[in-house]
């Protein structure tokens, strides 16, 4: 085992005989398709699309020109907010031949969310689709700024009070089967690369440096709203490159077909995933255009792929369906990621699918581009059951005294630090390998998603009958942690569980609507007033408190305004008042 560590102290390096690669994403996707023209890159199961190499850089060459006829440009933010599919990957090597900047967009967010998200890059460019599901992204556009693009007839120029940097916007052509949501002058993704005629070669700017910012990615920050972590051709294609030494460890390259069910627009599809398979020449199956466990495994089926990415609550999923219907027999290896993982979910993939011999784990942070470390094939059952490995090549992590920051001893719990980011808590044992066993904030991780709950109680109280509100985490078996909200309402209102949640759709993202809520008079509080969550945790754990219905037949007033009686303890305590 090749690694630095200093004697009794939880500090680890991991060193590496290898130079690091000036190269930048552009010239990689040339080079996939000059040596591996007709090997597979990309195959979109649910858009019934296929792609070599040399194809995949073909459309990324007139959909970089056609921004450029947009007057996209070095340094200029081009949004995508989409679900996987296609057009997303094709966008992701387009705006590195120009020098722009990828600025990945939850397509959950909805119009408070992206009106910020786009105005904190200065976004330049949208491409978008125009709706899945019971998301029509075209209205919630229309919501930012009224008619926004009724309004827009000239051509590409768009005009946006609420997003003034926002000139051009792009849709995405609608399924076979899917009405076009857009109105007929909104410029189409297909139309955009079909006005470039012929096979051009989009020329990378000489400008363009291996170290130039190319891609924004968006994670929770502490401040409650979305913080945007900004990452360079060197962080990512270093990250993909080293993390492929380990994760494919023993692995036949020829051929290889990985499954990448997670979402492009987080780090684990658009680099663990699109750009590591690129720089090992393999394919990329994206089964679903979000996360669907039969589709997943129809995917694995059809196209025997070797290789399967997901969080742990996607795994919980795939163990969920009856696995005798597909044949997975082609899988060999798994990585998981985004989440803390369970010992007994582990121990339950390799009884399920005996075949998946190594289910590797992988932690990391959006703003360390994003791997951090990573278990290996050859760790002992125990390392790979309980830690998330040792650091990859080149990366540096110690573990700190919170308050102090003084080097803990080994086996000590503390701060999780890698060189220029301070993560979570956990320790590290004699050998390098890092154990996560907390966070250092109140970081709520549901399925994968990061939520910090500020944002969650923040747009709970714009609710007029809200007096204040706290979320907690609570431990769920499949999804990891679900929200569970605590809510103190105004003097001589009323609410309901049902109300809040239905205040909550379609304007925040659904995984960050609270699943249990509970009505409290006030929060347990130490003696100087703060909030003591942890409380609330243990509350939240036991379940939700009963109250009988309270039916007013005394006081009037209370019977008017509760006619039909209500079980929230502040009626409760209004019921006491009226009928001691």
């Amino acid at each position: 085992m090749n690694f630095r560590h200093t004697s009794g102290y939880s500090y680890a390096f991991e060193p590496s005989l290898e130079t690091m690669s000036g190269q930048t994403i552009g010239q990689l996707i040339r080079e996939c398709a000059n040596d591996s023209p007709d090997k597979t890159a990309v195959v979109s199961a649910h858009q019934h699309i296929t792609k070599t190499y040399a194809e995949l850089n073909s459309d990324a060459n007139k959909l970089a020109i056609g921004l450029k006829g947009l007057g996209c440009r070095r340094g200029d933010r081009v949004g995508i907010w989409a679900i996987n599919c296609y057009e997303w990957v094709i966008t992701q090597y387009a705006t590195v031949k120009i020098g722009a900047i990828l600025v990945n967009v939850n397509p959950g967010y909805r119009a408070n969310e992206l009106q910020y998200a786009l105005n904190l890059v200065g976004c330049h460019t949208l491409i978008c689709s125009q709706q899945f599901r019971s998301s029509n992204y075209c209205k919630i556009l229309d919501n930012i700024s009224i008619k926004l693009l009724q309004n827009n007839t000239d051509g590409n120029a768009i005009q946006c009070d609420k997003i003034p940097s926002l000139e051009n916007i792009i849709v995405i052509n609608s399924g076979d089967d899917e009405p076009e949501m857009a109105p007929k002058h909104i410029p189409r993704f297909n139309d955009l690369m079909a006005s470039v005629n012929g096979n051009c070669e989009c020329v990378d700017d000489p400008a363009i440096q291996f170290d130039d910012p190319i891609n924004i990615q968006f994670t929770s920050g502490t401040t409650g709203s979305p913080k945007a972590a900004t990452l360079t051709h060197h962080n990512i294609i270093q990250n993909a490159y080293l993390l492929s030494k380990r994760s494919l460890e023993d692995l036949e390259l020829n051929g290889l077909t990985v499954c990448v069910p997670p979402p492009l627009y987080h780090c684990f599809g658009s680099i663990v995933g699109s750009l590591m398979i690129a720089l090992r020449r393999a394919t990329m199956v994206l089964p679903a255009p979000v996360f669907n466990s039969h589709k997943t495994l129809e995917a694995i089926d059809k196209y025997k792929c070797h290789m399967v990415y997901g969080t742990p609550t996607m795994f919980v999923d795939l163990l969920a369906c009856d696995l005798t219907k597909y044949n997975t027999s082609s899988l060999v290896r798994g990585i998981m990621g985004g989440s803390p993982c369970s010992p007994s979910l582990l121990d339950e993939i390799y009884k399920r699918i005996p075949t998946c011999a190594h289910i590797l784990l992988i932690y990391g942070a959006t703003e360390c581009s994003p791997l951090v470390t990573h278990t290996s094939v050859g760790d002992s059952p125990e390392r790979r059951l309980k830690s998330v490995g040792r650091p990859i090549e080149h990366v540096e992590i110690k573990i700190v005294e919170p308050i102090t920051g003084a080097i803990q001893p080994i086996g000590v719990s503390g701060e999780v630090c890698a060189r220029g980011h301070c993560t979570d808590m956990g320790f590290m044992d004699d050998c390098g390998y890092l154990y996560i066993n907390g966070r250092i904030n109140d970081m709520i991780i549901r399925g994968g998603e990061n939520i910090y709950p500020k944002e969650v109680e923040d747009f709970l109280m714009t609710h007029p009958s809200i007096a204040d509100a706290h979320v907690v985490g609570i431990p769920d078996n499949r999804l990891g942690e679900r929200l569970a909200a605590y809510i103190k309402l105004k003097a001589d209102d009323a609410l309901d569980t049902e109300a809040v949640k239905e205040y909550c759709k379609g304007k925040i993202s659904h995984f960050k609507i609270p699943e249990s809520i509970e009505f409290v008079s006030d929060f347990p509080r130490t003696v100087t007033g703060k909030v003591q969550k942890f409380k609330l945790k243990e509350l939240a754990a036991r379940g939700p408190k009963r109250y009988p219905t309270i039916r007013f037949t005394r006081c009037p007033e209370m019977k008017e305004k509760f006619p039909n009686g209500t079980k929230y303890p502040m009626a409760y305590n209004d019921y006491k008042k009226c009928n001691d």
